[in-house]
């Protein structure tokens, strides 16, 4: 009777729910990872010289290797010292090959980011010592990237199938920002990994003071991200997305319209981080 009644209350109980991730960087003075990042950006461009000509074409990408150095951190946030490894750039138009070039100077510099204790960078020192090496490599643009790696997990525990929303600026260069609204799902494990799915929309707006101004849109980008919950740490993040849009270029004079130009560009992007320093890292 006593096995029979203890079973029946054992069935009867509720099932422990999944205790889940803790999915947020963990940072811990001393701590030193390396990333290596990839960036390809593929745009065509509609209605320069001519009333709207065929599409011109053209595709800039960028690798580049830091390492990462957590010179301190507590409860109210963190200091990641950065130094340059590599950084290769190149562009191309009418579907020509991308020829990688190293950039001068790069290698070597460093950049000081201090993080509040959301991972959201409050300060970044040296950033504009990188410049813009080709176009692709600015330090408003390598600041942002930086950013959205500590920032790509949503920051809270969560079990398999649970999901989140989330937005994010980030700065690109010469007064343009990033926005993205993300819609993230726990899809399960991958090599030990925690595997996040993101759905994302995107947009690239605004430009330099009195120069050209851009407003692109899009939606349903996606986003792959697999953390490391050992170390509390992400391994890598996939991201492909597409915006559309105008560029416009001012003008107008004398009562004119101002000239518009339409846009299309396809963003894709990979970070890995490892615990020791690639090969190509130099």
């Amino acid at each position: 009777m006593f096995t029979t009644l203890a079973l029946a209350a054992a069935l009867a109980a509720p099932v422990p729910k999944n205790a889940g991730t803790d999915l947020k960087w963990r940072f811990t003075k001393g701590d030193t990872f390396y990333v290596t990042v990839t960036v390809d950006a593929d745009s065509a461009v509609n209605g320069l010289g001519g009333g709207g000509a065929a599409a011109q074409g053209s595709t800039s990408a960028a690798v580049y290797v830091y390492k990462a150095a957590v010179t301190a951190a507590d409860d109210k946030g963190a200091t990641v010292e950065v130094e340059f490894l590599t950084c290769k750039t190149g562009s191309g138009g009418g579907g020509g090959a991308v020829q990688m070039v190293e950039q001068k100077g790069v290698a070597g510099k460093k950049v000081t980011l201090t993080l509040d204790k959301d991972h959201k960078v409050t300060k970044a020192d040296g950033v504009a010592a990188l410049g813009n090496a080709a176009g692709m490599f600015g330090g408003e643009f390598v600041q942002g990237q930086m950013q959205d790696l500590l920032r790509a997990v949503p920051g809270k525990t969560l079990g398999k199938g649970e999901t989140w929303k989330g937005e994010e600026q980030m700065p690109l260069t010469d007064g343009l920002v990033t926005k993205r609204s993300d819609r993230g799902t726990v899809a399960g494990t991958e090599d030990g990994l925690t595997k996040l799915e993101v759905e994302t929309d995107t947009s690239m707006s605004g430009g330099p003071k009195g120069g050209p101004v851009l407003d692109l849109k899009g939606d349903k980008g996606k986003r792959t991200i697999l953390f490391d919950p050992k170390v509390g740490r992400v391994r890598k993040l996939e991201e492909n997305y597409t915006v559309a849009g105008n560029l416009n270029l001012g003008g107008g004079g004398g009562g004119g319209a101002p000239q518009n130009i339409t846009v299309t560009m396809t963003m894709k992007s990979t970070m890995t981080v490892s615990d020791e320093q690639p090969k190509d890292g130099k």
